[in-house]
Formats: structure tokens, sequence, C-alpha cells
């Protein structure tokens, strides 16, 4: 009996040992390299942007693009003693520069969740392991009733946002696929009704993180006027009179 005790304290001893020096999960399955975390990564997107306004009984937009590199520049801890990024983000005009300043945010990860924190939002932007099908409550952290201002007018972002994992059955214009190994599509919004529009997917590829991001929040001009006519014949993104459409592509990473 002293002798099966012995061999059941040995055998708890190598389990507890080769556990401290390697994990039990395999990460490839998991599906972490989706959103990979290292000091020293740098991302660069080319951002477009459309503002939408209506002024003087006229609909208006405006376009701008720029640059945005995402720099993971620190691993710290947080309160629950996880592994935090933190990422200085910087813009610019020019893939060459000069870089300003433009915020800083943060990413961590759980056994099965992924979560990033931006303009003191925190969205839980995936979880793991990701299934076609899959939906959670994303921005169960966020009010959804938050205002942001566009072009000087309040609009609730985050109203009508639902997540979920979609398969890759309609290719994107705006990626080069085969430059990229199994691409995931991770669906935040897709809501629409005749006042308002919000629309959200983040396109993610192994190894690298999001490749391309495109976002639709848009409020239609009838709905704050509170003159349907304004808006006959008008369709999506024509009858816009507040909000965005924002659309960000991966150009270069390290």
């Amino acid at each position: 009996m002293r002798g099966i005790l012995f061999l059941a304290v040995i055998t708890l001893g190598y389990t507890a040992c080769q556990s401290e020096y390697e994990s039990p999960l395999d990460e490839e399955a998991y599906g972490y390299s989706y959103f990979p975390l290292s000091v020293g990564q740098s991302l660069t997107y080319l951002v477009d942007s459309i503002r939408f306004d209506y002024v003087g009984n006229s609909f208006q937009q405006d376009s701008s693009s720029f640059f945005l590199r995402e720099d993971y520049v620190e691993k710290l801890k947080n309160q629950q003693g996880e592994d935090l990024y933190r990422i200085v983000r910087y813009k610019s005009r020019s893939l060459e520069g000069p870089w300003e300043v433009l915020d800083v945010v943060s990413e961590y990860r759980t056994l099965n969740q992924a979560f990033r924190t931006e303009n003191n939002q925190k969205f839980n932007v995936l979880i793991f392991p990701p299934k076609v099908g899959q939906t959670w409550d994303g921005n169960a952290f966020i009010n959804q009733d938050v205002e942001v201002f566009v072009k000087g007018e309040r609009i609730k972002m985050f109203q009508y946002w639902a997540y979920e994992i979609l398969p890759m059955a309609v290719p994107n214009a705006m990626i080069d696929e085969g430059a990229y190994q199994d691409l995931l599509i991770v669906q935040q919004a897709d809501d629409e009704n005749a006042f308002d529009l919000r629309r959200s997917h983040e396109y993610r590829a192994k190894g690298v993180g999001v490749v391309y991001r495109e976002r639709w929040i848009l409020e239609s001009a009838c709905k704050f006027l509170g003159t349907p006519e304004v808006c006959i014949d008008r369709n999506w993104p024509e009858k816009a009179g507040r909000g965005f459409i924002v659309r960000e592509k991966l150009v270069a990473q390290q």
C-alpha cells in the first residue's frame, strides 16, 4: 500500500513539474494566433473615413485619409495578474512620417476571451476557440447609450451591436485573401432600420490580428429633423445626416 502511495506522489509531482513548464493548451487549436500579443510588434493601417452631416437643407460629407500605426511597446500586469500590453498609436499623412502620438490603448487575453480598451471603452473583441456561428456580448462593459461626437453632432455609436463569427463566404475586395492564412470574420454589428445603421466587421489573420476593419455608424437626417420626406428615394448612406464610415486596411507590419 505504501508503494502505491509513493508512486502516486511521484506521479503527481511529475505532473506538477510538467505543467509548470508546458502549457496544457494547444494554442493553435484555441485560435490564439488570431490575437497575437508581443512587445515589438507593429501594425500600420491606411485609414479612409467619410463623415456625414446635414446643414442648410442639404446633405453633406467630407473625406479624409491618414496612416495609423500601432506599436506594442510594453507588457504589464493588470489587476487580475494577467499580461496586459500597452499599445501606442501614431498618426501620419505619409508612411514615411513624421508620426505624431494619437493615443494609448491596451489589449490582454484570458483563457477564452480577448479584450481591447480604447477611448476608455473595453471591448471583448474575440472568444476562444473561435467557431463559425458563435455569438457573444462583446460590448458588455460599454453603455450602449454612450454618445460620440462626429462633426459636432452626437450619435449613439454602440446601439444595436451583437457579435458573431461569420463564415468566410463572400470575398472582400479590400483584402488580398491570398496574402493571409485562414481569415476569420468577426461581425460586431449589422443592424439596419429606417433611421439608424450600425455595421462593423473585423477581418483577422493568423499571426497578424486585424488586417481589415470597416464600420458604418449612421443616422438618417429624417430622424432628427422629424421630416420623413427628406429621406424619400434615398438609401444608405445617401440619407445619412450624422455619423461616419471608416475603413482600416493593413499596409505594413513587423
